[in-house]
């Protein structure tokens, strides 16, 4: 399973203000299973912050909400907004723009080494694509800007 997001994402965040174009009709929040292809849009706005739960059974949200982080938890079954906060100003300009490299680590193996999953621009526009490691066939999962592996197969 790969959680990916997309849409469009304001110029100043990071810098100290949170903008996402909220009127983006293509923002989501969306699981892909990797053996099948099949998409489950979860939330129908740009994830800002995705982290997943040791296990792998549950998904961290972090979107804008009026100059906040809404935090969200997906559960296996459907999203719970959890609590609004105002980030601190080194969060947003020191941690999240670089949110790969500080939760836990971006996993973009699969669980079994089989395969691997990244964000590539494929003419013009961000997609998140699945890679069989032995072949490198590759799977076009569809629209994402940012694409990680569940720990948990």
């Amino acid at each position: 399973m790969a959680a990916i997001s997309h849409g469009t994402v304001g110029d100043s965040v990071g810098t100290g203000d949170v903008e996402v174009a909220a009127t983006d009709p293509r923002a989501a929040v969306e699981l892909v299973d990797l053996a099948t292809g099949a998409r489950t849009q979860i939330m129908d706005r740009i994830g800002l912050w995705l982290e997943w739960s040791p296990t792998g059974e549950r998904l961290l949200i972090g979107v804008e909400d009026r100059g906040e982080l809404a935090w969200h938890v997906w559960d296996g079954e459907r999203v719970e907004a959890l609590v609004r906060l105002r980030p601190t100003p080194t969060f947003l300009q020191q941690y999240l723009p670089f949110a790969d490299q500080y939760v836990e680590s971006p996993r973009l193996w699969s669980p079994d080494g089989e395969a691997f999953v990244v964000s590539a621009e494929i003419d013009g526009q961000g997609r998140a694509v699945a890679v069989d490691a032995e072949t490198g066939a590759t799977v076009v999962l569809g629209p994402a800007q940012i694409a990680f592996w569940s720990p948990a197969g």
